[in-house]
């Protein structure tokens, strides 16, 4: 057997225990937790399912043992898998269903690999050829159920939902006590925006199996989710300590990493603070029960609880028509991104696009909306002195050394009316900008 096999991976043997099994993959996610080494957590867990599954297991083993061809395909499809060589796995995979056309394995090894290359649409034509044989497995229905709601999330034909639920239901009927079932159409619940059956689903597969185990923090981090999208923080918050009762501290590393990913994800894409801060606020609670920290999570809070004050800080000019609005949207930019995560280029067009939306406006009207914001929001502009000082030197150097004079009682809302350009510019041209390089 291979280095590059599941069992080589997960460094268990061939007749592991479950317990043993999920032992080892816990072990391997606390060097691997999923908000730092995504890509490895992702191969660990696809050998976590595949082993874990007794029938999938069984018929994986058969490959490896099969000898011949079948044997050296399977170790071939293995390393391709490793080495995130797509194509390779799906012509190694395909080559041997044609070697061998019942092999359940590598038709779902083939699906899992049109997956990986984020081809659907084959990926979903070869799990529905594979689920239309007695196969027996709950497993390769609930991957054609994540196809299919992928494919859902794409094209938002709504078909897609009612197919997954129905290889979500087969799978719960195949195995009753298994979470993954279940969880899959609370999934596709959320997706229909039905969130009270979601929920339902949720609590139906932590309790499936009637033992605490790392899948069942699966079902809560899903639920949370929803919770938080609700705004339902206190409910958010009621199952965190549910969760927090009955977290052991060999799966703390596992439900606090969840947690992190998700509020990580949050705060680079959307940033949604009030929801990044309670899942942050969450993965450092689980670690601190067990007298664990992790200083990369630590700083992710620290940062979004600064971009909580900043958002703070804006609202109080947002409203403020004595600042000009140009200045004002280009005070909200900064909810978007971070000056020292920006590379050279990205900050001289930062720059370019800052110079070029303000001088449409008189410097002295320029500079005192920012004295203003200078005094209103002192965390904002303690950020950005260095950049707002160059952008003023700019404007006063375009302009001229006598600068354009007006009333700014009279005329500085005037001037906001009268180039609707500019504020398309500025929206445009640093908002939505900075909101791509972020």
């Amino acid at each position: 057997m291979g280095n590059n096999s599941y069992f080589a991976i997960l460094g268990v043997g061939e007749d592991v225990e479950e317990k043993e099994l999920k032992s080892a993959f816990m072990a391997l996610v606390r060097k691997h937790p999923p908000h730092k080494d995504p890509e490895m957590y992702k191969k660990l867990r696809q050998a976590f399912d595949c082993l874990n599954s007794i029938v999938e297991r069984q018929r994986y083993l058969a490959n490896l043992h099969s000898g011949g061809q079948v044997a050296a395909l399977q170790e071939q499809i293995s390393t391709a898998f490793v080495e995130e060589n797509w194509s390779g796995a799906i012509s190694l995979s395909k080559r041997l269903i044609v070697l061998d056309p019942g092999n359940y394995s590598a038709r779902n090894q083939l699906a899992l690999a049109y997956l990986n290359s984020e081809d659907l649409k084959n990926a979903d034509v070869s799990f529905k050829k594979l689920n239309s044989f007695d196969h027996g497995d709950p497993l390769y229905l609930c991957n054609h159920g994540f196809v299919l709601r992928e494919l859902f999330s794409q094209t938002e034909v709504i078909s897609n939902l009612s197919k997954a639920v129905s290889v979500y239901q087969k799978a719960v009927a195949l195995d009753p006590t298994g979470s993954q079932g279940y969880i899959g159409l609370a999934q596709v619940c959320f997706s229909r925006q039905d969130s009270a059956a979601g929920i339902k689903y949720c609590r139906q597969a932590i309790d499936a199996d009637g033992e605490v185990d790392f899948q069942d923090f699966d079902a809560y981090f899903l639920m949370c989710q929803y919770l938080a999208a609700d705004g339902k923080n206190s409910k958010f918050k009621s199952s965190v300590k549910e969760i927090e009762s009955i977290l052991t501290e060999d799966v703390c590393e596992y439900a606090s990493g969840l947690f992190a990913q998700f509020a990580l994800d949050v705060y680079r894409h959307s940033k949604n603070v009030v929801m990044a801060k309670l899942f942050s606020d969450a993965a450092i609670k689980f670690l601190s029960a067990f007298g664990k920290s992790d200083s990369e999570l630590k700083e992710l809070s620290d940062s979004i609880r600064n971009l909580d004050k900043l958002r703070a800080e804006h609202q109080k000019i947002e409203n403020d028509e004595s600042i000009l609005l140009v200045v004002r949207r280009f005070v909200a930019s900064r909810y978007y991104w971070n000056i020292d995560e920006l590379s050279e280029q990205q900050y001289r067009e930062v720059f370019k696009n800052c110079v070029d939306a303000l001088d449409t406006w008189p410097v002295d009207e320029v500079e005192f909306s920012f004295k203003k914001v200078k005094r209103i929001c002192p965390r904002y502009y303690s950020e950005m002195r260095e950049l707002v000082d160059s952008v003023l030197k700019s404007c006063r150097s375009v302009q001229g050394t006598t600068t354009k004079t007006t009333n700014r009682s009279q005329n500085h809302q005037q001037n906001q009316q009268q180039n609707p350009g500019c504020l398309i510019f500025i929206t445009i041209g640093i908002f939505v900008y900075l909101a791509f390089v972020s």
